[in-house]
């Protein structure tokens, strides 16, 4: 079975949310009953937070490609 588990495991109490592999408490607890397809889900938002945390601004990529778009 997938999973974004990186064995450093640190349970932000305010946030409820691993700060090793990004889940919250209730997606670490539920992990082994959720689909495949739940799973690739929250793996990719994990990844779209890790490598794109501000949603405000856009990947350095997007700026030059579509600049009117954030301007």
């Amino acid at each position: 079975m997938k999973s974004p588990c990186i064995r450093q495991c640190k349970l932000d109490v305010h946030k409820e949310v691993c700060e090793g592999c990004g889940r919250t408490k209730a997606e670490i607890v539920n992990w082994a009953s959720f689909t495949d397809a739940q799973r690739d889900r929250i793996m990719l938002r994990l990844t779209v937070d890790k490598y794109w945390p501000d949603l405000d601004l856009p990947p350095i990529n997007l700026l030059v490609v579509t600049p009117a778009r954030w301007n």
